[in-house]
């Protein structure tokens, strides 16, 4: 399967800090450490867990296809992007590549079918909407480094 993927870097970067607050980096099975993502429709959706708790979020996007990857070292690469301009992913089951300008990195790929949850279902639980500006706020927080302008 391919999967390519177009997103703002900002967009990603709220996006993957939300999935960082599940994901835990000390545990030792992989995938309860990594991101699903799934680009369709004009949207991508990231959605990670830890079994006892699941956070699904979503942004615009370009491209199609699934992929899942470590949580941190997609955060650790998004970091250091410019905030302002797109990073364009492409690979398939096994690897994914991106790149922003002459920046270019690969990171491997989880096997799809190890996500500990039935993403074909929502997500349940209490729905609520955030507001980019309080978002980008919590992540300046959290990431101190992280360049956002809103």
């Amino acid at each position: 399967m391919t999967f390519t993927l177009e997103i703002m870097a900002r967009e990603l970067a709220a996006c993957i800090a939300a999935c960082n607050l599940v994901t835990e980096s000390g545990v030792k099975i992989p995938v309860l450490k990594a991101t699903y993502i799934k680009v369709a429709d004009g949207k991508a959706t990231f959605i990670a867990t830890n079994t006892d708790q699941t956070v699904s979020v979503s942004a615009a996007a370009a491209g199609d296809g699934i992929a899942v990857i470590d949580t941190a070292m997609l955060d650790a690469k998004v970091r250091v992007c410019r905030q302002d301009a797109p990073i364009v992913f492409s690979g398939d089951d096994k690897n994914v590549s991106a790149s922003q300008g002459r920046a270019k990195w690969s990171m491997p790929c989880l096997d799809v079918s190890t996500f500990p949850i039935d993403v074909t279902k929502p997500v349940e639980a209490d729905h609520f909407d955030v507001e980019p500006k309080w978002l980008l706020a919590a992540m300046a927080e959290t990431h101190p480094g992280m360049e956002h302008n809103s």
